[in-house]
């Protein structure tokens, strides 16, 4: 009687998550509040840029537990970085994300962006197109009138060992703290590439206004 009756409150538990998960997914079609699978959000922002048959490069979770999640995908002539949140009510929604058009030529192509919970964090990414380029430094200066702690500059290198080759081709993903209270855009920000013999291939300025 003991087993019989266990064996009920499982039937009664199965029942009530099977009902759960149909509620959730009639609310999610009527409503259209989020998704269930991150794939569904990174499938829409693919169709929104038109970004066809893109390839995911690396995928990335938010720190400090933040429940946002992040692709960096690849099409022929583009790149997106793609953020998502989780919200238990709600399921999966698109946190926005950045393009990179690949399509022009030059030697390398880079973007950036600043995410997490309170923009903690800033984010370089893009695709090496010359063969020779064997590193990418990038340099961020504050404006002169921020008021911080700390230092005002900062300065990564990626060598060409730690690009992330996928289909024949080179890319790169540089993640940073950011513990200033200042859009990165406000600050002075560059990319430049080198090659095998420290010679400068290109440099770009990142700043977006």
């Amino acid at each position: 009687m003991r087993k019989k009756r266990l064996y009920t409150r499982r039937q009664a538990a199965l029942r009530r998550l099977v009902l759960t998960v149909i509620v959730a997914i009639c609310v999610n079609h009527v409503c259209m509040t989020g998704f269930l699978i991150p794939w569904q959000v990174r499938r829409l922002q693919q169709e929104r840029y038109g970004i066809q048959n893109a390839e995911v490069i690396e995928k990335l979770y938010g720190k400090d537990w933040s429940a946002e999640w992040m692709y960096l995908m690849a099409g022929e002539d583009a790149m997106l970085l793609s953020r998502m949140d989780w919200f238990p009510l709600l399921g999966w929604n698109s946190n926005g994300s950045n393009v990179l058009d690949c399509s022009g030529e030059a030697p390398f192509h880079v973007d950036w962006s600043q995410v997490g919970d309170g923009a903690k964090e800033i984010i370089f990414f893009g695709r090496a197109e010359k063969e020779d380029i064997r590193e990418i430094e990038f340099l961020l200066e504050l404006p002169e009138n921020a008021e911080i702690q700390g230092s005002p500059a900062w300065t990564g290198r990626l060598t060409a060992d730690q690009f992330i080759e996928k289909g024949g081709k080179r890319y790169f993903l540089v993640r940073m703290d950011w513990p200033h209270k200042v859009w990165a855009g406000k600050c002075t920000m560059t990319a430049t590439a080198y090659d095998g013999s420290g010679m400068v291939v290109e440099e770009l300025e990142l700043n977006r206004w």
